[in-house]
């Protein structure tokens, strides 16, 4: 009786050990909505994204000028539990923006190189013709900022098979008028998924 319980579980543990080794890879869509968690995912960004930058183009201070608007992105406050690349939302986003030609962006991450190198073209290891003028930097006319939060909803203790959780996620974007303080434009984009689990299982 033991030799054949110990057969039975050295099968089982070599087929787990075949399949742990298993291993593959496949190629993806990434416009494909594809989720594996009710967790915030590349999908929802790729959504929020188009949503916002249709939104603002087409919003009272940008879709009436004939010359494009000055903006300076100072980022998104992650007020969630997670940890989620905002800076990765923004990139995306100010992608989105300048490809539809209403939006010119100040490079607010690279100030600090741009006066190094700035500095360095004053220098006398610069031809003097070829160095930058001073004082010819853009203003931004606008800010654009946002807030990003979540609430998490897990089912009560109680005796079943399946375990619940509800994920409710809002992203706000703003953007505020650099010269009178005002907000001109505002949007949001709410994400609602609820996820099933057994209790038991991998």
């Amino acid at each position: 009786m033991r030799t054949a319980r110990s057969s039975r579980l050295l099968g089982v543990l070599a087929v787990l050990s075949l399949s742990g080794c298993w291993y593959s890879v496949k190629e993806i869509d990434p416009d494909k909505k594809k989720h594996y968690t009710e967790e915030y995912s590349h999908t929802d960004q790729k959504k929020a994204v188009a949503h916002f930058a249709d939104s603002l183009t087409a919003s009272a201070p940008l879709k009436d000028r004939e010359k494009p608007s000055v903006l300076v992105t100072y980022g998104i406050d992650n007020r969630t539990s997670e940890h989620i690349d905002t800076k990765g939302f923004t990139d995306k986003l100010d992608v989105a923006l300048l490809r539809t030609g209403k939006v010119k962006l100040v490079n607010k991450d690279q100030r600090e190189n741009v006066e190094k190198e700035v500095g360095y073209s004053e220098s006398a290891k610069v031809d003097p013709a070829t160095r930058i003028q001073l004082g010819r930097q853009i203003g931004a006319e606008y800010m654009l900022t946002g807030r990003f939060t979540s609430i998490d909803r897990k089912e009560p203790k109680e005796i079943r098979l399946r375990k619940g959780r509800l994920l409710y996620y809002q992203l706000s974007l703003e953007l505020t008028n650099l010269t009178t303080n005002q907000i001109e434009w505002k949007d949001e984009v709410e994400i609602l998924r609820e996820g099933q689990r057994p209790i038991i299982g991998w």
